[in-house]
């Protein structure tokens, strides 16, 4: 599976309508697998590599030019992908961290192990966390790391949660600065197949 996350600079005026118009062709692609449309970032789940890369050919050819103007653009491998305790709920607010690579073999073993050792036991049992993304850009060897919650409120738990959890043995806090970049963003629209 694969994540492309796009992000713009600007909000167009006629946003909502532009939403669904978006959320309806894409979902019509070959490999769509979902779609997470935040306020500026757009996330797009794919079954395969190719369909995620020619996803944007698509749509012009179906829509014509971009109504937006694209930032970034980056294909993902999904490493990790964990419902919540909230899974069955409506995700309206998200977290996306960005931890910027290139990173070295010895730090990128010490965010796999503090991820999968310590954060990630604790953050499964946060009221209200829909989903929790980890992705993996080998090309890049950076990450990003995607939370869906049914609130604000749950997103601040979440992050409470992961910064009260103590390193385990043999964590070198060097290894682990925390994300380069983070964004926190009302959910417009979320669908899975």
């Amino acid at each position: 599976m694969y994540a492309r996350i796009q992000t713009t600079a600007s909000r167009p005026d006629n946003a909502d309508k532009l939403a669904r118009k978006l959320v309806e062709m894409i979902s019509g692609h070959p490999g769509y697998a979902g779609l997470i449309l935040l306020e500026g970032t757009l996330i797009t789940l794919w079954t395969n590599r190719e369909d995620a890369e020619l996803a944007s050919e698509r749509s012009q050819a179906g829509r014509g030019p971009r109504p937006v103007t694209i930032q970034t653009d980056d294909i993902y491998q999904i490493e990790d992908d964990r419902t919540g305790t909230a899974s069955g709920q409506a995700a309206t607010a998200a977290w996306v961290g960005y931890f910027d690579g290139p990173m070295n073999p010895v730090q990128l073993a010490a965010i796999r192990r503090a991820g999968a050792e310590r954060i990630r036991p604790v953050v499964q049992g946060v009221p209200g966390l829909v989903r929790t993304l980890t992705l993996w850009h080998p090309g890049d060897t950076k990450f990003a790391v995607v939370h869906l919650a049914t609130s604000a409120d749950s997103l601040r738990e979440i992050g409470d949660t992961v910064m009260s959890t103590r390193l385990l043995d043999g964590e070198d806090p060097a290894l682990l600065p925390g994300p380069d970049r983070m964004a926190t963003s009302p959910v417009v629209a979320y669908e899975t197949v």
